[in-house]
């Protein structure tokens, strides 16, 4: 079957059979218009560019070697523990208590320069102080002892002679505190009375004193009946 083109006023018109052979050979739409039918002829658009394909990233390699732990950069720290104690606990006035202080480096690392201080408070008169090392300073109503070095798990020991003021009330505490560096500890005393009947030394309460005029005025009136008599 051939085609018939048919020029009509310069435009061209094709024949159905001139359509279907053009739409069989470039397959576009064509628009129908009566018993002709018009072609129009649509450009292809170019071809889109296909993007190069992205290289495949190779896998992270994995080292071997163990990662080594951080050093401590510290090292070694000494650590000082102080332990104050008093015996006896309870005294009279005028009598004297001895204060032990016992020092120990408890770190991994050894502790230079120790020095162990005590100011002893104003009811207290300071005899004598000695210590299992180094040296003792007396200042003023205390001392320092210079210990010198502890290395770790070495104790030291400083031991302090000190009196009861003569004036000091009974039933007073006194407290007595040591240290070494920013580490300390304490030791109390508490003054006391002396009863004359039992020798007992007791803490001289408002009680006692009640108890001691009761039992005077029983006296009294005791003497005083046995004379009526």
């Amino acid at each position: 079957m051939k085609a018939k083109i048919l020029t009509i006023a310069g435009i061209v018109h094709l024949t159905v059979a001139a359509l279907l052979a053009l739409t069989f050979l470039f397959g576009q739409p064509v628009a129908v218009s009566g018993s002709t039918l018009g072609f129009t002829s649509t450009p292809l658009p170019p071809d889109t560019p296909v993007p190069p394909d992205t290289p495949t990233p190779s896998g992270t390699p994995i080292p071997n070697a163990p990662t080594p732990a951080p050093s401590d950069p510290t090292g070694p720290t000494p650590h000082l523990v102080i332990i104050k104690s008093a015996s006896p606990t309870e005294v009279l006035p005028g009598g004297q208590v001895i204060f032990t202080i016992q020092v120990c480096n408890e770190g991994d690392g050894t502790a230079a320069s120790v020095i162990v201080s005590d100011a002893l408070p104003p009811e207290l008169t300071l005899v004598s102080a000695s210590a299992s090392q180094g040296q003792v300073v007396v200042e003023g109503n205390g001392m320092r002892a210079e210990l010198g070095a502890l290395l770790p798990g070495e104790c030291a020991s400083v031991t302090i002679v000190a009196q009861v003021r003569a004036d000091v009330a009974p039933g007073t505490v006194i407290r007595n505190v040591g240290s070494v560096g920013d580490t300390y500890d304490d030791a109390t005393v508490t003054v006391v009375s002396l009863l004359p009947e039992s020798g007992k030394i007791i803490p001289l309460t408002m009680t006692t004193v009640l108890l001691l005029v009761g039992v005077s005025l029983l006296l009294v009136g005791v003497v005083l009946r046995g004379r009526s008599d």
